[in-house]
């Protein structure tokens, strides 16, 4: 959504802080936005992307764990290279999976 703060700088999370505090908000779960999600042809690049995200989510849920809570992403069609790492550690324990046209059966 244009104009509504929807990255990790400290400014935006201090923006999206005070939207679910005027919203009576107590806790948001975040998962990655459609378009942003890691789902690539490319096997690398695609595992790069869900660790990046998963990182910089598990950064917020630690730095707020009473505020926010999030999703594991999943590199698909690479799943396997991902899953172990994906929930340990990460203060995240559920996991969202959206299937790709190109990831078909």
């Amino acid at each position: 959504m244009a104009g509504h703060p929807d990255t990790d700088d400290a400014e935006h999370i201090q923006q999206r802080l005070e939207m679910m505090q005027q919203a009576g908000v107590g806790l948001q779960v975040l998962s990655p936005a459609a378009g942003r999600a890691p789902y690539a042809r490319d096997e690398t690049a695609a595992v790069a992307a869900a660790r990046l995200g998963n990182d910089i989510y598990a950064g917020l849920v630690a730095r707020y764990p009473d505020k926010f809570k999030a999703f594991v992403s999943l590199p698909l069609p690479y799943i396997g290279r991902l899953a172990p790492r994906a929930t340990a550690g990460h203060g995240m324990s559920w996991v969202a999976r959206r299937e790709p046209a190109h990831c078909g059966a």
